[in-house]
């Protein structure tokens, strides 16, 4: 998360992959809510969500138990357009 946070201090263009990689790592770390935060980062800087994107959020969520929250980013995917 340091180091996203550096990219965007340092005007460095944060695209999906780097956000899929933060998200992915919150979720191995047991930070759901730093996942679903780097989410809405996503759609505040206009950062394309990919199939990548919402899984990773999804498994954050499922590994801490978070399983309505897991199920709420489900049904966003439902109702987005995803790029596959």
């Amino acid at each position: 998360l340091q180091l996203l946070r550096e990219m965007a201090d340092g005007r460095v263009a944060r695209i999906t992959i780097t956000f899929n990689s933060a998200v992915s790592a919150c979720g191995k770390g047991g930070e759901w809510w730093h996942a679903v935060q780097l989410m809405r980062g996503m759609v505040s800087e206009s950062v394309e969500m990919d199939t990548t994107s919402y899984n990773a959020a999804v498994n954050a969520c499922e590994k801490s138990g978070e399983m309505l929250k897991a199920f709420q980013l489900l049904q966003d995917i439902s109702h987005s357009c995803v790029q596959r």
